[in-house]
This record gives C-alpha cells, sequence and structure tokens, in this order.
C-alpha cells in the first residue's frame, strides 16, 4: 500500500457504522494488499462517497466481477480489459472500479464507458476520503465568521475584526485541496481501460447497447 493507514484511524473519523469491510476472497483472484487492506482496514462511507457491498449479493461476497452487471443493467457495452473489475462504491456522478488484479482504483462517470484512474490504490482512495472528512468536520465545527463592523474609527476606516479565524478555515481548505491535488494521478487523462485516447469523448452509456 502507498499510504500507512490504521484501522482504528479511519474509525474514529467515520465511526464503526460509516465503515464497510469486505470479506477475504477465497480465490487468489485478488490482489493480496487490495484485498488485506479492504477486510481488516475497510472503505469508509460519508456524504460524498458511499460503498456498494450488498451482503446480499453472491457475486460481491465471492468477490465475482461486479462491475460487468453494472454495465448489463444500465444496456451498456462494458469496455474491453474491465470484464474483471469489481465495483467499490459511487461518488453522486461516477461509479468507482477496483481492478483485482493491479489494486488500482478507476472511476466511470456517469452516462460515459470511459474509464478515468483515479488512485494507484486503495490506500490512497481511503486516506484522501479521511483527509477530506476530516476537514469537513472542522469546518462544521468553527466557530461563526463575524461580520465586519460599519462603524468607522477615528480614524475614518472601517474597523477591521482580525478574520483570524476565517484565515484558519482558509488554510484548511487550502491543505485538503493540496492533498486532493497530490493523491491523483500525474497524467490524468481519459482512457478505456488503460489506453489513453484522444480528447474526444464517446456518447453516453446509456443506450450504447444491444438496440
Amino acid at each position: 500500500m502507498l499510504i500507512d493507514i490504521r484501522a482504528n484511524q479511519v474509525l474514529s473519523t467515520f465511526g464503526l457504522t460509516g465503515v464497510t469491510y469486505f470479506p477475504r476472497p477465497t480465490s487468489s483472484r485478488m490482489h493480496p494488499g487490495t484485498a488485506s487492506f479492504l477486510a481488516t482496514v475497510g472503505l469508509p462511507s460519508n456524504k460524498l462517497f458511499s460503498t456498494k457491498l450488498d451482503l446480499d449479493s453472491p457475486n460481491q461476497l465471492e468477490c465475482r466481477p461486479s462491475l460487468q452487471a453494472t454495465f448489463d443493467t444500465d444496456g451498456a457495452v462494458l469496455p474491453e480489459g474491465a470484464e474483471q473489475w469489481e465495483v467499490l462504491g459511487e461518488f453522486q456522478y461516477a461509479t468507482v472500479a477496483l481492478d483485482p488484479q493491479t489494486g488500482r482504483i478507476y472511476s466511470f462517470a456517469e452516462g460515459e464507458e470511459f474509464c478515468i484512474p483515479m488512485h494507484q490504490d486503495v490506500s490512497s482512495l481511503v486516506h484522501t476520503l479521511t483527509v477530506v472528512e476530516t476537514g469537513l468536520a472542522e469546518l462544521k465545527n468553527a466557530p461563526p465568521q463575524r461580520r465586519p463592523s460599519t462603524r468607522r474609527s477615528g480614524r475614518g476606516s472601517p474597523r477591521d475584526h482580525h478574520p483570524a479565524r476565517r484565515d484558519a478555515v482558509c488554510q484548511r481548505g487550502r491543505r485538503m485541496e493540496q492533498v486532493l491535488r497530490r493523491d491523483r494521478p500525474r497524467h490524468v487523462g481519459l482512457m478505456r481501460c488503460g489506453r489513453p485516447l484522444s480528447s474526444h469523448v464517446g456518447g453516453s452509456r446509456r443506450g450504447t447497447g444491444h438496440s
């Protein structure tokens, strides 16, 4: 794993009900480090990201390919090379998939058949979610910003209420943005399962399947 993340760190950030632990696969199809991480550290959920582990689904409990089933449900054609990928979860407008052989994380934007590389492994994804969740909690607990007074001092200039608290919140926001940028791959481009494409993006996922 690229980043050393402890299970208690994720639990303290998201709470017991906010972390999903995946069953250890009995087959050797799953990347060993990824399988161990998902079973011991787990995958958190928050307002931005939700996991898609269905305990009633034999496909996921046996770690069978689930991205194929998602595309079949949408009536779409799965890109070549992603037949064995699994769905980890989703953001509001994107499905997050895992390549079980390499452990790399990809996303499929809503309505698109093209994948975009997100993270080198699952630890990087969890680290990003943890940093964002911590920042959101700090912003929520920050004291309300006081509105500047319209009264004027004796020298004729508006009184400055020393926006130190506002600056501290802004600095945390900038740190969050730096972490998110750092965790993204250096060369993020549209790909069809690992092969870069031109800037032209194909049609929507829906409606491109069998007529």
